[in-house]
């Protein structure tokens, strides 16, 4: 479970990822779940799909301040011929060497620092029907509503290190929210692959948001909204009708 130590505010979600080291050829579904069931605590993902090595979640946390930093493990389990086993998560951080080489570093227990409250200033809602089916080697098309215009000059959507060969091709503002493209690479993407993809928003400095700044207003940035998660799976090639001659 990647990271090892987080710090969030109460009512929040903070993004984790869940490695399963499978063994012996095992490739079935494992379910995930919180250690000791904390109070206000849950997952936005509750399995690691049938042959995938990994998933991404969202931790959501109380919506209260705590002294102390929370202790927190997750548990996977898997039936394997008709047993049930059950492995607790190792915590770890994702390293980096000689710029190059990454690898997960265990760590002794997972930490949750919870300061403050936060109150979403913008709500904003995924419009469309779930999970967004992407063709292999084609595109989707994703509404997300809220109301971008009224409090963005300009917002860069990105994938968070998405699955190997899903892309968001396009972001385009819209009335009511904006629309998104996903896009799947054939070559990189098995058929089936599931799971959820999340997003990052950010906005790039204006003129005014720095003088805004400046003149001690804040940095624009902080009024972002909490993106909601897109859940997807990969489906077969789009069939093109037969537009030859009779």
């Amino acid at each position: 479970m990647v990271p090892a130590s987080v710090t969030v505010r109460g009512g929040a979600s903070v993004p984790l990822t869940v490695y399963a080291l499978r063994k012996d050829g095992f490739s079935g579904p494992i379910a995930l779940g919180l250690m000791d069931d904390p109070e206000g605590y849950s997952l936005s993902e509750t399995v690691v799909p049938a042959g995938q090595d990994h998933v991404q979640l969202m931790l959501k946390v109380a919506p209260l301040t705590q002294e102390q930093p929370l202790s927190l493990s997750l548990e996977g389990r898997a039936t394997i011929d008709s047993s049930e086993l059950v492995r607790r998560s190792v915590p770890a951080e994702d390293m980096m060497q000689a710029f190059e080489y990454r690898h997960l570093v265990s760590a002794q227990e997972m930490r949750v620092a919870v300061s403050g409250r936060y109150t979403p200033r913008v709500v904003v809602k995924l419009l469309s029907k779930t999970p967004v089916k992407i063709p292999a080697g084609g595109s989707a098309r994703v509404q997300i509503g809220g109301p971008w215009r009224s409090f963005f000059n300009k917002v860069r959507l990105e994938l968070r290190t998405p699955p190997a060969g899903i892309t968001l091709e396009k972001s385009s503002p819209v009335h009511d929210g904006v629309e998104l493209v996903l896009q799947s690479d054939a070559g990189k993407v098995k058929l089936g692959l599931k799971g959820s993809l999340y997003l990052t928003a950010s906005t790039e400095k204006t003129p005014d948001a720095t003088q805004a700044k400046a003149k001690g207003r804040g940095d624009q940035s902080r009024k972002l909204p909490s993106m909601p998660a897109i859940p997807f799976v990969v489906v077969g090639p789009e069939k093109r009708p037969d537009k030859s001659p009779k």
